[in-house]
This record gives C-alpha cells, structure tokens and sequence, in this order.
C-alpha cells in the first residue's frame, strides 16, 4: 500500500512556469516540498517516488536531476549514514545562477544517482561549480589593452605626414573624405588603425599601375613611370 503524505504541495509560479521542465518534473517538485514540510527536507528515495507515480527508478533520477540543474532543489548525500540522501528546497535568492548548465556524467554515461553510492557529494559539486563560474567572470572582467584602445580619427596634418613619409602618392584629402563618408568603417566593421588603412590603398594603387607622388612642404611631385 502506497504511503501518501498529508502535508500541502507548494508549487511556486517559477516552477509552474518554467519551459526547461516536464509536468511531471514539476509535479515531483511539490511532492517534495510537501514531504520537506516535516523535516525540513525530503528524505524520500528514488524507489518510493517510483512507486508513488508508477514510473522507473531512473525516470526519477532524471527528473531530481533537472529540478537540481534549474536551480530549484538541492542534494546532499550522508556517506556515513549509508548514503542517506538529503533534497532540500532552494529559495528562490539561493538559486543557481546557470541553471542549464551540462549534466554531469557518470562513468556509464548516465546522469549521476546519488542512490547509486558512485555519485559525488552534490553540495560540493554544487559550490565547485559557483566558485568556478565566480572566477571565470573575474578573469573575463579584467580590462584587455586590445580591446580598450580607443580608435581616434587621425588629422588631416597626421595622414599627410604619414602619406609622405612613405611617398605613396595618396590625397590626404581624399582618404579622409572616404572614410568620413564611411563613417570610419572598414566593410562592417569599425576602422582600427588608419595607417593600416592606407597601406591597403597603396597595395592597391601599386596594383592598378598608378605612379607613386613626392610630397614636399609646398608641392607635390608625381614619379613619372620607367
């Protein structure tokens, strides 16, 4: 004879609402915070919601394994107790952060049973994983040269200097229109050095057969062709 808990189910919008979870899932979810009204926790094995809901020990095992990847349950296994496990309600602040985070993996390929006696202790996979993902967002946050160099339009004086310090025979005037029209954008992408950029102009006016110019102070002077 099957033994029915006498406490109220509590299913809270978040859960009721959540895509990432089957109805049974959720359904499960308030079988267990009405068994966790006694002690605070659910107790319960894999084996009597099996038998509770008229499904496999495994089909049980995936679906504490989802509730715990969304963040809504957590578990704890008492290796000294015999592997007593322990599912406990996480409200809603201490939920996790990444709740589609990867299921872990058992040797056989199967999500882990803490039944099972081969699964880790959860509460400790559980903290690993927020430490990892804490110094991850650490190291992503430190400011990189690369990306914080600001591209600063060049003069038309600076482009004139480099034009003839290279005597590449290219209108300072004329890249600057160019690229204003532009909007100081390569193709898509946002321009970041201007001086690469006229290297590419001289490529191509070498390529199209274009004589070279001289720049002076006062004038400019072409090359003529050999």
């Amino acid at each position: 004879m099957k033994t029915t808990p006498s406490y109220f189910a509590v299913i809270p919008a978040n859960v009721r609402y959540d895509s990432r979870l089957s109805a049974n899932e959720k359904l499960l979810y308030g079988e267990i915070t009405a068994l966790a009204n006694k002690d605070g926790y659910c107790w319960a094995s894999n084996a009597y919601f099996a038998e509770l809901y008229g499904v496999t020990v495994s089909t049980v095992s995936e679906w504490i394994s989802d509730l715990q990847r969304a963040g809504y349950v957590r578990v704890s296994v008492d290796r000294d107790a015999g592997n007593t496990r322990k599912i406990w309600i996480v409200p809603s602040l201490e939920k996790a952060e990444d709740p589609l985070r990867e299921k872990p993996k058992t040797s056989s390929g199967n999500p882990e049973d803490p039944s099972s006696g081969k699964a880790e202790d959860n509460n400790t996979r559980y903290n690993n994983t927020n430490n990892i993902k804490r110094e991850e967002t650490i190291a992503t946050d430190k400011p990189s040269h690369a990306l914080n160099k600001r591209f600063v339009k060049p003069t038309l004086e600076e482009v004139s200097a480099y034009c003839q310090e290279r005597s590449n025979g290219i209108d300072p005037q004329s890249f600057l229109y160019f690229y204003e029209a532009k909007g100081w954008r390569i193709g898509k992408e946002p321009m970041r050095d201007w001086q690469a950029a006229i290297r590419t102009w001289e490529r191509r006016q070498m390529s199209e057969g274009k004589p070279l110019r001289i720049f002076t102070q006062t004038a400019s002077f072409d090359i003529p062709e050999a």
